[in-house]
């Protein structure tokens, strides 16, 4: 018997080193009752039997193999060890545990390259650096942004036009956002701006559409008609109950600004609904004054706000402020996730149950059913469009990666009138990728999550670093949760007609 194990322990030591090498090629993890074995190269989602299901966690955390065989030969009867190491490999043969390889030099100088010289999409023209409120966790306000100047100038207004659809290339459409601080505080130029970029399009051959983000407080009929008429997608900032979004969402004078906003959120989408476009959409930001997402969602629902959006302040990667999730105010909004998961489910089997607002588990969905679509055949650009797909240009003609870098000098990637510091660009790009090799390619979530947003791990010292633990066990928690929804509704839509399995209800559990 001893040396039937010992032969035993050295078949688990090579089909450890064969499945599981030095960066993860699986995760198995339980969720509600579900076991569930997630391959990233072949984005496949399997139920294992128990005894494989343990071997996969065994190896995944790096148990001693003694132990783990130990322990399968004990806790499963009637299962042998050669049956579980059986199972596992029948997988690995079948094209399961790939591990994709990094980029090397010469390839990773090309695809920096490739990014730099990709045509951008969209554009955002912050046309208003300063704002009328003064939120408490507003990252601008924190950088001390919305000091450093006033109005965008027409001249540059025209000047970042026609950067943005130079940097277009051959593509055909220009998505253009008017940002600030609060765009509507220059709202002339954007009338200016709209008309001339109308022009500009139809002269090169191309099409326009027009962006807003706005805190809502100086929608008036006027602008309200304008925006409507050129159908502008419209966020507005709204951040739930006025007994907690009075305390965050303030003006200078300190006053609550919720009630106003909301007014004119609300006449902002009847005049949409009225015009037959899609209506605007809400977004709230929890932090630690105002941390029940369940409140804000109802709040929403009462407003019959249809179009909403639920994120959180949290900091950056190197420094959290009072303001910021953590701890309990993190537990707590996990636990409204789970109610709103069951809502969700209980939607999907009632036409009568409204799902969740706040709660966009489809779009969740979606991306991970892209991510497994993909697997990592191809390895994925762990970052968003950022320096990339988009380009932002501030009232003094400084250009960013992105609105969230602007007026941070060391993230300044050029000027209006130097166009982009290719160098720079450049540079930004290699430290993403070798911050992805050195910390997000020994995740297992790496196929779906992409990497971090790039703002959130920029350092004040102009070095893009790593994420924070915190966060990256928040990814993969909801990652998890999103692969198991996406197991049963995949199990749900293979059942035939008729036959329809519910999903399991919250604590339900199915082997």
């Amino acid at each position: 018997m001893q040396a039937t194990l010992e032969s035993l322990c050295l078949a688990l030591d090579e089909l450890r080193q064969r499945i599981a090498p030095e960066r993860p090629t699986f995760h198995a993890f339980e969720y509600r009752g579900r076991r569930i074995l997630y391959d990233l190269y072949s984005g496949s989602l399997l139920q294992p039997s128990p005894a494989a299901f343990e071997l996969l966690r065994g190896f995944e955390h790096a148990e001693l193999t003694e132990l783990l065989a130990d322990r399968l030969t004990r806790d499963f009867g009637g299962v042998t060890l050669e049956s579980v190491l059986a199972e596992v490999t029948m997988l690995a043969d079948l094209g399961l545990f790939v591990l994709e390889r990094l980029e090397t030099p010469e390839e990773r100088d090309d695809s920096i390259r490739r990014h730099i010289e990709l045509p951008t999409r969209s554009g955002q023209v912050l046309v208003q650096t300063s704002c009328n409120l003064k939120c408490t966790y507003c990252y601008e306000v924190a950088a001390k942004f919305h000091d450093t100047g006033k109005s965008m100038s027409l001249d540059a207004g025209l000047q970042s036009l026609e950067l943005l659809f130079q940097r277009l290339g051959k593509r055909k459409h220009l998505d253009i956002t008017f940002f600030g601080g609060e765009p509507l505080l220059n709202f002339a130029l954007v009338r200016q701006l709209v008309a001339r970029a109308y022009v500009r399009a139809e002269e090169l051959g191309k099409t326009v559409g027009f962006r807003m983000t706005t805190n809502g407080t100086l929608l008036d009929d006027e602008k309200i008609a304008f925006l409507v008429e050129h159908r502008f997608a419209v966020m507005v900032s709204i951040d739930g109950p006025p007994e907690f979004a009075d305390r965050q969402r303030i003006d200078h004078a300190g006053r609550g600004t919720t009630a106003k906003a909301v007014a004119n959120a609300r006449r902002l989408i009847a005049a949409q609904r009225a015009a037959g476009m899609r209506e605007a959409m809400i977004r709230a930001t929890l932090t630690q004054q105002n941390p029940s997402r369940e409140a804000v969602a109802g709040y929403f629902a009462e407003n019959d706000f249809q179009r909403t959006m639920i994120g959180s302040s949290d900091g950056r990667a190197h420094e959290k402020r009072w303001t910021d999730f953590g701890g309990s105010e993190t537990a707590s909004a996990n636990a409204d996730v789970e109610r709103a998961l069951d809502q969700y489910l209980e939607s999907r089997r009632d036409d009568t149950v409204r799902p969740p607002l706040g709660f966009d588990f489809s779009a969740g969905l979606k991306r991970v059913r892209d991510g497994l679509a993909s697997g990592l055949q191809v390895r994925r650009t762990p970052m968003c469009g950022t320096g990339r797909n988009t380009t932002a240009v501030t009232e003094h003609g400084d250009l960013y990666p992105c609105h969230r870098y602007a007026g941070e000098e060391s993230y300044r990637i050029g000027t209006l009138s130097t166009g982009i510091d290719r160098e720079r660009l450049g540079r930004y790009f290699a430290e993403i990728f070798d911050g992805y090799d050195r910390h997000c390619s020994a995740c297992w979530a790496r196929a779906i999550c992409g990497g971090q947003c790039p703002w959130y791990l920029s350092r004040p010292d102009g070095h893009v670093g790593t994420p924070d633990d915190a966060s990256c066990d928040e990814i993969r928690r909801g990652t998890e949760r999103l692969l198991w929804l996406a197991a049963i509704e995949a199990e749900s839509t293979s059942t035939p007609a008729g036959e329809r399995s519910a999903p399991p209800a919250h604590g339900d559990s199915k082997p």
